[in-house]
């Protein structure tokens, strides 16, 4: 979760990071964002909610994202 509480954030074993509005009502849709291989293992937001990091398993990379405003 954002340090403002208004993004989640996950990983899925497909190589998707999604972001999803908080709070989560049924009917929204993600935002999926392709970047790893294979599954992703963490994705933690920076400090002052600029970025998103993602890491991957198989791929071993770490992914920042620029985060929207």
């Amino acid at each position: 979760m954002s340090r403002d509480h208004k993004l989640l954030a996950s990983g899925d074993d497909y190589g998707l990071v999604c972001t999803y509005r908080n709070p989560l009502l049924e009917g929204h849709a993600s935002g999926k964002y392709r970047g790893h291989s294979e599954h992703v293992t963490t994705v933690v937001f920076s400090p002052d909610n600029k970025f998103l990091l993602s890491a991957g398993g198989q791929d071993q990379t770490c992914i920042q994202w620029k985060m929207k405003k």
